[in-house]
């Protein structure tokens, strides 16, 4: 696996005034009791709260500090609030090791998560397309890689994954969340 957060930025270019991209990692870390990948902190450094083509907000650790952990672990929830939600999933939810830890979602509902296997900067990606019906393993992607697979047009991850075929180019772009 590799960081390939510069190679997002020059296909999807950071805000200029990022909100929610500043803390203090060790207490976040401390929090959730793990490290986290370099290029996700890049990213949060980079771009703060954003919501990428109108389709993928990236859950950014600040302002959340202390309450991080518990925050993303609610997202797991929702796996259990469909009717066989759970029915594709292999993995048991952070942290337990390999278990997942989401750090994204879509507008429909699909939350994207982290398989915490090994050192963080190793850890692939698991995609669970709402209603769980679909789910996709990237095990050999990092956050910096997968997010660059559906934002490059070129996407090789999934046809359906990869949003260029549903925005018109004005959306393709970020807007600041808070």
């Amino acid at each position: 696996m590799k960081n390939d957060i510069e190679r997002l930025v020059r296909i999807l270019p950071p805000p200029e005034s990022p909100k929610n991209n500043k803390g203090d990692w060790h207490v976040v870390e401390a929090s959730l009791g793990s490290s986290l990948p370099a290029d996700y902190k890049q990213f949060t450094e980079k771009y703060g709260s954003v919501k990428i083509c109108n389709w993928l907000v990236i859950h950014t650790a600040f302002p959340w500090d202390e309450g991080f952990k518990e925050f993303l672990l609610t997202l797991n929830q929702q796996y259990d609030q469909v009717v066989n939600g759970r029915d594709n999933i292999p993995f048991a939810d952070f942290p337990t090791h390999g278990g997942l830890l989401p750090f994204g979602g879509t507008d429909n509902g699909d939350i994207v998560s982290w398989i915490t296997g090994g050192p963080p900067d190793e850890w692939g990606v698991f995609f669970w397309e709402f209603p769980g019906l679909k789910t996709i393993e990237l095990k050999s992607l990092s956050f910096s890689e997968f997010l660059v697979e559906c934002f490059d047009q070129h996407s090789t991850v999934s046809p359906g994954l990869a949003p260029w075929a549903f925005f018109c180019p004005e959306q393709r772009g970020l807007v600041v969340t808070t």
